[in-house]
């Protein structure tokens, strides 16, 4: 008989499909934010409750196959199939370790894991709601990239309506270790704030830890001041998405006020001390060679941030492939390295990675595609890409 505690020792074992509930701001269920194709269900078919219940076929042949047949889905394998990614954990590893006590404590047997429903960990996107129209962002993730890319859809919503929402956090209330907000930007969204309300009132504060995927360029919405949140939860977790610079900042994160941001930042960390700030750029062709100066900037000159922080977070999915850094031309690829060198960044062990990574594959033949996705910023955002960036000018050569 398999002993609980034996399948944290296992490489096919993560407890995310058992304890964690994810949902995706077009109401699509997968499994965790890192796996964006297993689909479990559709929050706008469904209720949250219908679709995280033991009735859930998709949801419990996940469950067994993991547990029984020693399995990960295949899709799970590809993102976390090595137990380190950039000198960090994987997603799999760090949250088997954060929520092993928690998994001892609560279960004696497979079956009951296989039909748990009982969720300590929640990441409900509650809808595509943005204040920036970030360059690497899809429609679904930004109203205001849907508006440029005049889709049919701007506001995408996962909730169904209130009640639908809240009657099942407050169902695992009693259980809930952890809950994240992401977007969209969860400091914009009306049932964020329903949310946090219902927590406080549950007198749980103190034991839930509270996490942000947030942008930092908002700190209000109408009368509801974050701050005046925030100070009520000792277990605050910020991870601030700030990929660069001043202007290379706000070309990047098309709609930001660079200046007014870092004074978000400062008056976060003055008002509420006691919160956890990370810094989370994610990293693209246009940002990588002065990856060295923007850690620099945030690390030592202003000290907004600790290295020890840090999380870089490559560009992914399909429609971004040619602003990743693999897509680099070799030369640039070479004077990114030497700069790492120079600089002696190349000792940080996440920028190491990352250049191993950017050297690992050539996607150069991408480079076509990558002069497409910048004109299309340059004509529909106003933008400068030479302007900002003469250093990388040799991309838009024909």
């Amino acid at each position: 008989m398999t002993r609980i505690p034996s399948l944290f020792d296992r490489k096919s074992f993560c407890v995310l499909p058992i304890i964690h509930a994810f949902v995706k701001p077009d109401g699509r269920a997968g499994l965790c934010c890192m796996n964006g194709s297993e689909r479990i269900g559709n929050t706008n078919d469904n209720t949250f409750q219908e679709i995280y219940s033991s009735n859930n076929t998709s949801l419990r042949t996940i469950r067994e196959k993991m547990i029984l047949n020693e399995e990960l889905p295949e899709s799970c394998q590809k993102i976390c199939g090595k137990d380190d990614l950039y000198a960090h954990n994987s997603y799999r590893v760090e949250s088997n370790k954060i929520f092993r006590k928690q998994f001892v404590e609560e279960f004696e047997t497979l079956d009951q894991i296989i039909n748990n429903e009982k969720y300590f960990y929640v990441d409900i996107r509650f809808s595509n709601l943005c204040n920036l129209r970030c360059i690497y962002c899809k429609p679904q993730e930004s109203t205001r990239v849907a508006e440029i890319k005049k889709m049919h859809f701007s506001l995408l919503t996962s909730t169904g309506n209130d009640s639908n929402l809240l009657d099942f956090m407050q169902a695992n209330l009693d259980h809930l270790v952890e809950i994240n907000f992401a977007g969209g930007e969860p400091t914009i969204m009306k049932e964020h704030y329903d949310v946090l309300d219902m927590l406080i009132a549950s007198n749980r504060v103190k034991d839930i830890k509270v996490r942000y995927n947030t942008n930092l360029q908002s700190l209000s919405l109408g009368k509801r001041n974050v701050i005046d949140y925030w100070k009520q939860f000792p277990k605050l977790h910020l991870a601030v998405s700030l990929d660069d610079i001043g202007e290379r900042c706000e070309f990047t994160r098309d709609g930001s006020d660079w200046k007014e941001l870092i004074e978000n930042i400062k008056t976060v960390k003055q008002q509420v001390p006691h919160a956890f700030l990370t810094l989370n750029p994610v990293v693209t062709m246009f940002n990588i060679m002065y990856m060295p100066e923007i850690i620099e900037y945030y690390t030592t000159e202003t000290k907004l941030f600790n290295l020890k922080d840090l999380w870089l977070m490559p560009v992914s999915g399909e429609e971004t492939h040619c602003i990743n850094v693999k897509a680099l031309p070799a030369d640039i690829k070479q004077q990114v390295v030497e700069h790492y060198k120079e600089t002696g960044a190349i000792e940080i062990s996440q920028l190491k990675s990352l250049l191993d990574d950017m050297m690992s594959k050539d996607w150069s033949d991408l480079l076509p595609d990558t002069r497409v996705f910048i004109r299309d910023i340059e004509q529909t955002r106003g933008k400068n890409f030479l302007k900002t960036y003469p250093e990388l000018a040799t991309i838009m050569d024909v």
